[in-house]
């Protein structure tokens, strides 16, 4: 049985490597989900792929149990993307919260575990596997989704037994990997412990880890991932998600993927720089988001976002690059709304001013696009340190 009187922790140094790590904006509202009571494994499978793959063969491995997986909306401003699927080792509606009101929620499945999670998992075993796999005919040699996994075993079971795992496995082969090393995502390799551009905290019961300002039930997540494979085009290929929790059945864990993210080809990557690297408080600077496309062809964005840090505000009628139009803001975020063709092998930037935060300290910048190719967002990137020019006023 867990107590939460007995902490044990590891450090582990973590940077993405398969996995690319995404800056998400600050929460506001509510996850909502609907789960297979009413909807089918097929239309998750196509939620995540979108209308322009080909699925077919679709399976979810546990029938009964409908409440361990769905659709969601409303996760924008929460995880950084706003519907998609969400698999649990429990249930699906669990991580949807105002404040996170318990450091165990648990819906115990009674269900077994997976022997690929096993792999990953290994020298613990898994129970309460949940898993859905379908297969597609890819004509590219490489696919990418992007997804965040979250955990009500955080803080207190990092290094422990209890290592809730979430596998991305195609044609066997686990991708959803992230450090130097290529761990699997699970609680001992995405933390709290060391690189916090990765992990998001959202415990408000264990000291000295008390945060509230997620509305997730979820003690921990990470922020947005992508994770990247190769595969053989023009064939079938088989593709796994899995989720499972690791020694016994209690404490959720939750993995959310964005509608539409699944999808085949070279990227668009999208890098982030600031003009300078210091500002005064309150003073001005400026961005460059450049957004390079490794394919032979050309990509049409729809949608390039950036999410400003806090206290930093757009300057109207500054941008310029790829358009000159101002952004639609909303909080932090800010989107210029295209058609934005990147050329074959090419890139394109996009440039805008802004006026900087007040308050001292080093705030970090991220940007993302949307569109007809697999996109790498910058993640958290472009710093900007503030310092009053007297500190002693």
């Amino acid at each position: 049985m867990k107590s939460h009187s007995a902490i044990r922790f590891r450090n582990v140094l973590l940077t993405c490597c398969s996995a690319t790590l995404w800056g998400s904006p600050p929460a506001s509202g509510q996850i909502q989900v609907t789960d297979l009571s009413t909807l089918t494994p097929q239309a998750l499978a196509q939620e995540i792929a979108g209308n322009g793959m080909t699925i077919s063969n679709v399976q979810f491995n546990q029938p009964g149990a409908t409440a361990a997986a769905g659709k969601f909306t409303g996760g924008n401003a929460i995880i950084g993307f706003g519907t998609g699927v969400i698999l649990s080792s429990g249930s699906a509606a669990n991580i949807s919260s105002t404040v996170n009101q318990s450091p165990s929620t648990t819906d115990t499945l009674g269900l077994p575990g997976d022997a690929d999670l096993d792999g990953i998992a290994a020298p613990y075993s898994t129970q309460d596997a949940i898993v859905l796999e379908f297969d597609f005919i890819p004509n590219d040699d490489r696919v990418s989704f992007d997804f965040v996994f979250a955990s009500e075993e955080y803080n207190e079971f990092v290094g422990s037994s209890y290592n809730d795992v979430f596998g991305f496995f195609v044609n066997g082969v686990n991708c959803a990997l992230v450090g130097p090393n290529g761990d699997p995502v699970t609680i001992n390799t995405v933390n709290f412990n060391q690189n916090v551009q990765l992990y998001q905290n959202n415990d408000p019961f264990d000291p000295p880890f008390r945060q509230t300002s997620h509305q997730l039930e979820a003690d921990g997540f990470t922020k947005v991932l992508t994770a990247t494979a190769t595969v053989t085009p023009n064939v079938v290929n088989h593709v796994r998600f899995a989720i499972a929790d690791t020694t016994d059945q209690q404490f959720d864990s939750w993995v959310m993927i964005r509608t539409d993210s699944f999808q085949v080809g070279d990227p668009v990557v999208v890098t982030k720089t600031a003009a300078n690297p210091t500002s005064s408080p309150g003073g001005a600077n400026a961005y460059t988001i450049t957004l390079t496309n490794q394919a032979n062809t050309a990509h049409t964005l729809t949608e390039i976002e950036d999410f400003l840090p806090a206290g930093f505000t757009y300057t109207a009628g500054s941008t310029t690059g790829i358009t000159t139009a101002n952004p639609s803001v909303s909080g932090r975020t800010l989107t210029w709304t295209g058609p934005f063709v990147i050329p074959a092998l090419g890139s394109a930037q996009l440039n805008f001013n802004v006026t900087v935060s007040p308050i001292s300290g080093t705030y970090y910048n991220s940007a993302l696009a949307r569109g007809n190719a697999p996109i790498v967002p910058s993640g958290d990137t472009a710093p900007i340190t503030i310092a009053h020019p007297n500190p002693l006023k």
